[in-house]
């Protein structure tokens, strides 16, 4: 496996494993090979290499404002973040027991990823099965399909859409995202928000 050349970014990432393999590290770093549903986050300013194996390979890459540039690491600069790599089989998951974000006992589990001011990102599995009602209350939510498949309520039409992976829904105030699972496995959802969220 050939790697890219080590670099900088001007801003700090956040990203999540959708298909595929990716290593994100340090260049002197052993391999670590996350696959779907892993994430991590790179700060800016911080020598690194990034690289893929396997015939497809897709990355939610989330910044919190642009231009995102790559630089070389003669700029390279400490910015007192440090980054974080989570492979999908360390996420610890939360259920209605440990968090008060799930107010429904449908199995569905939560797992908070990062916090930054106001903004915080989080893993949301929905099992199988599942009908109800994501409630944002803040002024931001961003929510990625990362996982498997699913049915979205359309809020002014009421019209049914099929989300696949990668697939996107948002809000810029607070709303309620009414959803089903009708397929044959658990969905995973990357969420961004400046607010709380409820689950029904």
């Amino acid at each position: 496996m050939a790697f890219p050349p080590p670099h900088i970014h001007n801003v700090t990432y956040s990203a999540v494993v959708i298909k595929g393999t990716i290593h994100n590290d340090d260049p002197h770093a052993e391999p670590m090979w996350m696959k779907p549903g892993s994430f991590w986050t790179q700060p800016k300013g911080e020598s690194h290499i990034t690289s893929a194996q396997g015939e497809e390979n897709i990355a939610l890459v989330a910044i919190d404002n642009g231009p995102y540039l790559v630089k070389p690491i003669n700029e390279a600069f400490d910015s007192g973040e440090r980054p974080v790599n989570v492979d999908a089989s360390n996420v610890i998951w939360l259920d209605n027991t440990q968090s008060n974000w799930i107010q429904s006992n449908h199995n569905v589990e939560i797992s908070f990823l990062w916090e930054s001011g106001e903004d915080e990102g989080l893993f949301l599995k929905v099992p199988v099965g599942y009908e109800g009602t994501i409630e944002s209350n803040g002024t931001v939510l961003h929510a990625v399909l990362i996982s498997g498949k699913l049915n979205y309520e359309m809020p002014q039409t009421n019209e049914i859409k099929t989300l696949n992976e990668g697939s996107y829904f948002g809000a810029t105030s607070r709303a309620f995202h009414k959803v089903n699972n009708k397929s044959d496995r658990e969905v995973m959802l990357y969420i961004r928000t400046n607010g709380t969220i409820l689950i029904e």
